[in-house]
């Protein structure tokens, strides 16, 4: 069962992915036109695959269209909450957890804090002119900080 989006669903699945991006890589979309700046989770349930759906189901997770597939389930909320029939593993970005029958997704918006050397490009821009050396504690608002390297 998916609670999120307003709905509950009950579904039989393949497989449920919470993305927070638009693809695993390698170009296989999960969620094509998802963003990591939104403050939004994507929700992608791919029904029971089949020897007949395999194949389109694959041709479409590489060409972006996995969503328009009346096979897949593609939801949008900052909270989900997936209801199992048993405990087991999960996977969250290349590691497995064992977990209990319900497992809570939830986005934590502009938590990511990330340091880059002052002569990055990536430290260029109003992001960067937010740092300042006599601000001991980062501006909550601003989600990059550029560092002058010693």
């Amino acid at each position: 069962m998916i609670f999120g989006a307003g709905r509950r669903e009950e579904l039989s699945v393949f497989v449920v992915a919470v993305a927070n991006s638009d693809q695993y890589g390698n170009h296989a979309f999960i969620a094509p036109g998802a963003r990591v700046d939104d403050g939004m989770l994507d929700l992608v349930a791919v029904g029971p695959v089949t020897f007949l759906n395999a194949l389109p189901l694959v041709a479409r997770l590489f060409l972006g269209t996995l969503d328009e597939s009346a096979h897949v389930l593609r939801l949008r909320d900052r909270r989900f909450i997936i209801v199992r029939s048993a405990p087991g593993l999960i996977h969250t970005d290349g590691e497995t957890h064992a977990t209990g029958v319900s497992v809570e997704v939830v986005v934590r918006p502009a938590s990511l804090r990330i340091v880059v050397p002052a002569d990055c490009r990536a430290g260029a821009g109003p992001l960067a002119e937010n740092w300042s050396p006599a601000r001991p504690e980062p501006d909550p608002r601003v989600t990059a900080h550029a560092f002058k390297s010693a």
